[in-house]
């Protein structure tokens, strides 16, 4: 930094363009004002535009870093205050960390405000996170990042591998008893009626329907019947 200017904070948020010599030089050329960047000149320089000026933000950093700026890199102002050139204020980063860093920014500013107290209430209505989310207005995503502690307990299971179920004795069980009906099973082994259908059709699992004219009579095939209300009445 030796040879260089001190430069000093901006007095306004966003400078309007074409203000000649208001800002300190960093290398001694004279200064301007576009886009609320501060613009200096330096003659032959691999970042100057055709008029040999160079984004003061850049030239100094290139100094923090050491070298010169590689393509790709942008230099980032800690305060959001484009004309804020300080070395304390800028950070090289890569353009997609800078533009990840900003998408957060934004995303934390256009927040819906939400409160553990009302989340834990949503989740104990209604015992799962996706409807608690739609109560909320948010995406159930949005729930999970933010209070993960919270929806923890309400962590959606993996699905069933048929070809490998612990659950496979049990089902046996359940099939064979006419007193316990299919949604029942289903909700009992923790599955859907559909997956607890497909196990027993796969494995040879006889369904004992639950009537109450036929209790006790094994369904053909093996194939448990279909929930109740699902087929035509006829007659």
């Amino acid at each position: 930094m030796r040879g260089r200017q001190p430069l000093q904070p901006p007095t306004k948020q966003h400078e309007p363009d074409g203000q000649f010599h208001k800002y300190p030089s960093y290398r001694g050329g004279p200064t301007t004002t576009y886009g609320g960047y501060v613009w200096e000149f330096v003659g032959e320089h691999p970042l100057a535009n055709k008029w040999g000026f160079v984004a003061q933000h850049r030239l100094v950093g290139a100094d923090l870093v050491g070298r010169p700026l590689r393509k790709g890199e942008v230099v980032h102002h800690r305060n959001e205050v484009r004309a804020d050139n300080r070395p304390e204020n800028l950070e090289v980063m890569t353009a997609s960390a800078h533009r990840a860093h900003h998408a957060k920014q934004t995303a934390l500013a256009n927040q819906i405000p939400l409160c553990p107290k009302a989340v834990a209430e949503a989740l104990s209505r209604h015992r799962a996170v996706k409807p608690a989310a739609r109560e909320l207005g948010v995406s159930h995503g949005t729930l999970r990042l933010r209070f993960p502690e919270l929806c923890a307990p309400h962590r959606r299971k993996s699905p069933t591998k048929i070809e490998e179920d612990p659950h496979l004795d049990e089902i046996r069980a359940l099939s064979a008893d006419p007193r316990v009906g299919l949604r029942q099973a289903a909700a009992q082994t923790g599955m859907s009626i559909r997956t607890f259908c497909r196990i027993a059709e796969r494995n040879g699992i006889a369904w004992v329907k639950q009537t109450r004219s036929d209790k006790g009579r094994a369904r053909p095939g093996g194939r448990p019947p279909a929930p109740a209300g699902s087929r035509r009445h006829e007659g």
